[in-house]
């Protein structure tokens, strides 16, 4: 049994569950998951997702407007929290390519099948030898993620 492929699959699988964390869940199914201050946050996608659309302009001419009205500090970092995350969640259905690095599952199929390819065509680990026991590893590690994110 080849311990190290095993424990490389796995440790693509944390990655990819850890990468999703510290951007904030961002296509989380309830929009209250997603965290608009986690330290990867990817609103830079849906800025340039909404620029390229036209509605970026607009959006932001009314978080303008709101946050002139207001003069408490608190009210005005909570209007900005609110106004990141409904760019970000009207954004979210305009995304194409963006889903499969956003969507731990999808990003964990892409990197495993990048790994693979190269572990396959160097036969780093012996990797041709052992390819269905790490088939059975990633599918087993591919439903953990399912199951946890």
């Amino acid at each position: 049994m080849n311990w190290e492929l095993i424990l490389l699959l796995t440790g693509i699988m944390l990655f990819s569950y850890w990468l999703n964390y510290i951007m904030g869940s961002p296509l989380a199914t309830d929009p209250n998951d997603i965290d608009v201050k986690a330290i990867l946050f990817p609103g830079f996608l849906g800025k340039r997702r909404l620029r390229q659309y036209g509605l970026y302009v607009g959006r932001k001419n009314s978080l303008a407007q709101d946050l002139s009205v207001t003069k408490d500090k608190a009210t005005k970092r909570k209007t900005i929290i609110d106004a990141r995350l409904g760019d970000f969640l009207e954004a979210r259905e305009l995304f194409t390519w963006e889903r499969a690095i956003l969507c731990a599952i999808c990003f964990h199929w892409w990197l495993s099948v990048l790994i693979g390819i190269i572990w396959l065509s160097f036969d780093f680990m012996n990797a041709r030898a052992d390819f269905f026991q790490a088939v059975l590893a990633y599918l087993v590690l591919h439903l953990i993620i399912r199951k946890i994110s």
